[in-house]
């Protein structure tokens, strides 16, 4: 995370969100070591070599709560479109979670 001002507005830049591997790229290696507060959990379990789209949109779907809310706890969400939101993003069966960006954001649209 980058933070600047820009005519007296701090502005904050999120890189290097993601470490979905790329084919015949060394960026990224299955050995990566887990890190990361927003990453989904089950990545210690399954390791890098399974990362996919579906952690992507694990890690963005935390990352879009906490810049809404300024928390980290998504037990207590009141707002009922939020807490689906969330709910989907972050759901422990991955076949409930946000197949992609489109997806994510078209939901995200809603709130």
């Amino acid at each position: 995370m980058h933070r600047y001002s820009n005519e007296d507005v701090v502005v904050v830049k999120i890189a290097d969100f993601g470490l979905v591997k790329l084919p015949d790229s060394q960026l990224t290696s299955i050995n990566t070591e887990f890190k990361g507060y927003f990453n989904d959990p089950e990545l210690v379990v399954e390791g890098f070599n399974s990362y996919g789209i579906l952690h992507e949109t694990y890690a963005l779907t935390r990352l879009i709560y906490f810049v809404m809310t300024g928390k980290t706890n998504t037990s207590v969400i009141k707002d009922t479109k939020l807490k689906t939101f969330v709910e989907k993003g972050l759901s422990s069966d991955k076949s409930n979670r946000y197949l992609n960006i489109t997806e994510l954001n078209n939901t995200f649209k809603l709130i």
